[in-house]
C-alpha cells in the first residue's frame, strides 16, 4: 500500500497542481453547514488548518475561509441541489483518489470537532460524512488511511483515535441500515 506520507505529499501536490479549491470548499460546506447556516469557531479553525495544509502556497486566515465558505454555502443553497447531487458534481470534476481521501479526512475531522467539544453527536454532520464516503465510493483501505492520517496529523492519542473510529463506523453502519 506504500507509505501514507507519500500519499499525503502526492495529494497536496495534486490539489495545488489542479488548483481545485472550489471542490474542497464545497465538500467542507456540506459538512460544516449540514444542519445550520452558521459554523462554529472550532470548525472554521479546523477548515483553515486543513486548507493551509493543502494549499500552503496560498494560505488564508480564518476570516477569509469563513467568508469563502459562506459564499459557497449560499451558492449550494441557491442551486436547490440535494447533498447527493452536489457530491456527484464534485465527483465528476477533476479528482484523483488521493485527493478524495484528503477531503474525506477533512469531512470526518470537521464533523467530529463539534462532537469532541460538546460531547453530543451531530447526526446531520455525520450523515454528510457518510454521503461523502458513499458518493466517492471509498474503499475500506482508503477509509482506514484517512483515519490514520487524522491520528498522525491532528495529535490524537490512542483513546481519542479509537473514539473517532468507533463514532464514525457506528454512524456509517446506522446510515447504511436505514437507507
Amino acid at each position: 500500500m506504500g507509505l501514507f506520507s507519500d500519499f499525503i505529499s502526492g495529494a497536496i501536490n495534486s490539489a495545488i497542481n489542479y488548483n481545485d479549491k472550489d471542490s474542497y470548499f464545497r465538500t467542507l460546506c456540506l459538512v460544516i453547514y449540514a444542519d445550520s447556516s452558521d459554523a462554529s469557531t472550532s470548525e472554521i479553525e479546523m477548515a483553515t488548518a486543513l486548507y493551509n495544509t493543502l494549499f500552503y502556497n496560498e494560505p488564508m486566515i480564518a476570516v477569509q475561509i469563513h467568508k469563502r465558505l459562506k459564499s459557497m454555502y449560499q451558492e449550494i443553497y441557491n442551486s436547490n441541489k440535494t447533498p447527493d447531487e452536489v457530491i456527484k458534481d464534485i465527483v465528476n470534476g477533476r479528482f484523483d483518489r488521493n485527493k478524495v481521501k484528503i477531503f474525506f479526512v477533512s469531512a470526518c475531522y470537521t464533523a467530529l470537532i463539534h462532537t469532541m467539544v460538546n460531547d453530543e453527536l451531530n447526526e446531520e454532520k455525520l450523515y454528510m460524512v457518510y454521503l461523502i464516503k458513499e458518493g466517492f465510493e471509498l474503499t475500506d483501505d482508503e477509509v482506514n488511511d484517512a483515519y490514520l492520517f487524522a491520528k498522525n496529523n491532528f495529535g490524537l492519542d490512542d483513546i481519542a483515535y479509537q473514539n473517532m473510529v468507533t463514532i464514525l463506523e457506528k454512524a456509517f453502519e446506522h446510515f447504511e441500515n436505514n437507507k
